[in-house]
């Protein structure tokens, strides 16, 4: 009974970590960053909101976000958090938000959506999007390039990287 219990447990340990394992996914759409976006006239110690790319299921399946992260941010930025916005509620996609903007654009006063509950439908564009807010450290020219997404299909889950073209410019007002 016990050798039974005890494989039992390895069984469900192994499927277990074959769920939570991640693998190469190209589920989402990755339009190599259609455009750049940027920030000009950054100041060190600013801080501003940007979009990351849009979720754009290309499969028969729901995908499921479980997270969104810029890959390699350089040392001249500081990331200090990631906010799920709804496209709906807010009225479009908004793109960015520096401070001393209008109070109505502030992502910090529009309903927030769980990153974990943003869904993209099949072959459709989830209506949940994800914003950042950075700190310029360093009065130097940042580029963000790639954010790495992680996301359930089907019961497995996979990470995907995605182009962005984000660009922050030091400068005067």
């Amino acid at each position: 009974m016990r050798r039974a219990l005890a494989l039992a447990a390895m069984c469900l340990a192994a499927v277990g970590c074959a769920r939570t394992g991640t693998a190469d996914g190209d589920a989402l759409v990755d339009d190599g960053a259609p455009g750049r976006f940027g920030i000009p006239h950054a100041k060190a110690g600013e801080q501003d909101w940007f979009a990351l790319p849009r979720f754009d299921n290309r499969t028969d399946q729901p995908v499921h976000i479980l997270d969104i992260t810029v890959v390699d941010p350089p040392p001249q930025i500081r990331v200090l958090l990631y906010r799920g916005q709804s496209a709906k509620a807010v009225g479009w996609v908004q793109l960015g938000f520096r401070p001393g903007g209008n109070a109505n654009e502030n992502p910090l006063n529009t309903p927030e959506v769980p990153i974990g509950d943003i869904v993209a439908p099949p072959h459709g564009r989830a209506d949940g999007y994800v914003m950042m807010l950075v700190e310029l450290l360093e009065a130097k020219r940042v580029e963000l390039r790639r954010a790495l997404v992680t996301y359930e299909m089907e019961n497995h889950v996979y990470q995907q990287l995605l182009t962005m073209d984000l660009v922050l410019t030091p400068g005067t007002s």
